[in-house]
């Protein structure tokens, strides 16, 4: 094996009686071994350095000669070596190489250190990172074709920072917010004027003959009980009728279409659908109303107009009410909830379509539709098994089971109505809150108002049209944080919204309807619900309370005289924090709005 040139040797200790043997063959082996170092090239690198060895199964090996096949020492040096081969140092070269020494001479334990390096001779490892790059670009590229999702997180870089910063929401302007404002009047004079029509429709004499007919005469009779009677057993008679239509009227009108709904702003044109959902209960004509009252199917709302007209053509005095779904003033700009995507269809294999070699992988069609079990009675002898051939001819059977009745079509609405109807009390002079179709409540004001978090429906505007078209806003009856949440969707939360909508409603007032006993009753009834609505709990719902006011919240114009605290409000950050009437440490002074400057 060839080796580089020594820069120095380092010979272990000799063995005794070494470089003195009878016929001198040590001194012949140590000369053929200088020879042939001396004879041939060094090793070196690309560099002229000396080729780095590793130490391969104990004995060194230069870079390169690692595969090649060693010759075992030990082998040499146990070697018979014929007489006749056997010379002396001065001999030529080719007897010099031809030379080796015998069994009984001690090896020589060598170690040359190299002066230019001084790194130690480890047994490195080799690491392929190029294949494991392209193994990992493989799995890339199935993972894709296999259509999984590849989660890439960034490092939080300028580029990261830019993104999130352009999908965060951006406040309103006072342009935007102007120009919304004036759209939520457009939008509220709009939908007055679409329930306005509908209760007309609702007084009308055909469709009054329509329903009419159709009611039992005993539910009649209970609804207009004799004057006779005591009182008490008039209004359980009362009582007992609205039951009696409520259930009539629920099991003959069908729903098949959407009602009304919450809408939104939205920011791209793009997302706005070209044409409306086919399900949904689109503007009609007269005429239409008509049709429906024949047929009793349509929307929930379109059921609910119904009611009121069937009421009303059995004498009955009934209010038409609506919660009002106009566009917010400001606040949230994004859709609707979304919904969840349509289902992918079940992929079947086809066994009885030809295959072949190359397209042996095109078993799964999604669009072949699936076979479904023809039932059979009990004891039939000609039907299908399962493990029977589906294209044998099936033996007519005596008794086949009837079809089941088609499932009405659900639709995903507020569980909340949009339309109910009030009626009068005749005995106590109170209106009556009732909903047929969604809830099935009769006499339960808070079941009809949905939460704020709702996506499909708000409660802003409640309002109650009279069969003589005059129209009253009844919101304060329906919920019981009208200061604190529901004033603020409103117009009337600005300074000159208050005088514009009441302008709006005095439309829809009639000038001797406000003499009604029942009408004023109602009218101290709401001023008392107002009046007696709990402090807030949420310190958010302090900002323009039009009774109660924190210091947090003034202006830098105002200020508080006199300092009367009526109460006290937990700070700690929860939104549903308690209310204190003594000094704490977490809570903070309330004052009464009147007291602001």
């Amino acid at each position: 094996m060839a080796r580089g040139r020594p820069s120095r040797r380092v010979n272990a200790p000799r063995a005794r009686g070494r470089d003195v043997h009878p016929d001198g063959r040590a001194n012949a082996a140590f000369q053929d071994m200088l020879a042939e170092v001396e004879s041939s090239p060094a090793q070196t690198g690309d560099e002229g350095r000396p080729i780095k060895k590793r130490r391969v199964r104990g004995r060194l090996v230069a870079q390169g000669e690692e595969n090649k096949p060693a010759t075992d020492a030990r082998e040499a040096w146990q070697k018979p070596v014929p007489k006749h081969q056997r010379g002396t140092s001065g001999g030529s070269g080719a007897d010099v190489h031809s030379r080796q020494p015998v069994a009984t001479l001690h090896r020589e334990q060598t170690a040359y250190k190299d002066e230019s390096s001084d790194e130690s001779d480890f047994a490195w490892e080799e690491v392929g990172l190029g294949q494991e790059q392209v193994d990992a670009a493989d799995d890339e590229v199935e993972n894709e074709q296999d259509g999984e999702l590849q989660l890439v997180l960034n490092d939080g870089g300028k580029e990261g920072s830019k993104q999130a910063a352009a999908s965060r929401r951006k406040p309103l302007t006072a342009i935007e917010r102007s120009f919304r404002l004036q759209v939520h009047k457009v939008h509220l004079l709009c939908l007055l004027s679409h329930v306005h029509m509908r209760n007309h429709w609702c007084n009308d004499q055909n469709v009054h003959i329509l329903l009419y007919r159709r009611l039992p005469k005993q539910i009649v009779s209970l609804l207009n009980p004799d004057e006779k009677y005591p009182e008490f057993r008039q209004d359980e008679s009362f009582k007992e009728g609205l039951k009696k239509v409520s259930e009539y009227f629920r099991g003959a009108f069908t729903i098949t279409a959407r009602g009304m709904s919450r809408p939104y702003w939205v920011e791209d044109s793009e997302d706005t659908p070209q044409q409306p959902p086919s399900d949904l209960d689109l503007p009609m004509q007269k005429s239409d109303f008509l049709d429906c009252a024949k047929t009793l199917k349509g929307s929930r709302d379109i059921g609910t107009q119904l009611i009121c007209a069937l009421l009303r053509s059995a004498n009955v005095e009934t209010r038409l009410v609506c919660s009002l779904q106009v566009l917010p003033l400001t606040g949230s700009t994004k859709g609707a909830a979304p919904q969840k995507p349509p289902s992918k269809p079940i992929p079947v294999i086809d066994y009885n379509a030809p295959s072949s070699d190359n397209d042996s992988d095109n078993h799964l069609k999604s669009s072949s539709p699936v076979p479904t079990p023809i039932k059979r009675p009990i004891g039939s002898t000609g039907g299908l098994t399962r493990f029977s051939n589906p294209n044998a001819p099936i033996a007519p059977t005596s008794a086949r089971p009837p079809r089941p009745k088609p499932r009405p079509k659900k639709f995903r609405e507020s569980r909340q109505p949009i339309f109910w109807v009030e009626v009068l009390n005749p005995i106590s002079k109170k209106y009556t809150p009732i909903d047929v179709l969604v809830t099935r409540t009769i006499g339960k004001p808070s079941a009809l108002a949905p939460s704020l978090s709702d996506p499909k429906n708000s409660f802003a505007y409640v309002l109650a049209f009279n069969d003589d078209l005059t129209a009253k806003d009844v919101t304060r009856r329906y919920t019981s944080q009208y200061a604190a949440k529901i004033l603020r969707q409103r117009v009337d939360s600005i300074i000159t919204g208050k005088a514009w909508l009441a302008s709006v409603l005095k439309l829809f007032r009639y000038p001797g309807r406000a003499s009604f006993k029942h009408e004023l009753a109602e009218d101290d009834e709401l001023a008392k619900r107002e009046a007696s609505e709990p402090m807030p709990r949420a310190i958010q719902d302090f900002k323009n309370h039009p009774t109660f006011a924190l210091e947090r919240h003034l202006k830098r114009n105002e200020i508080i005289h006199p300092r009367k605290e009526v109460g006290r409000v937990n700070t700690a950050g929860a939104a549903g924090g308690k209310v204190y009437s003594s000094n704490s440490a977490k809570s903070e002074s309330v004052f009464r709005r009147k007291d602001v400057l």
